[in-house]
């Protein structure tokens, strides 16, 4: 509900900006929501064709090509394009 919360905060203008902590996926199943994670929750609220997630710091910043999948699962998800 926080996650849904905030966005909402966000889109109505009562916000610039959200940060969210990990979330529980068993947990967030259990609850009946849908997504594996924010960002799936936040392409869903937001009503976006696709959505990828960013991790940034002072030393770098970088957009991942997959998200809330297995390590084994990664190489047969990537393609050139």
């Amino acid at each position: 509900a926080y996650v849904t919360a905030a966005i909402d905060a966000a889109l109505a203008g009562e916000v610039a900006a959200i940060a969210t902590g990990p979330l529980n996926k068993e947990a967030l199943h259990a609850a009946g929501v849908p997504f594996p994670g924010h960002t799936e929750i936040l392409a869903d609220r937001t009503g976006v064709p696709r959505a990828c997630m960013m991790l940034t710091s002072e030393v770098v910043t970088c957009s991942l090509v997959t998200a809330h999948v297995g390590l084994r699962d990664v190489p047969g998800l990537l393609t050139r394009e």
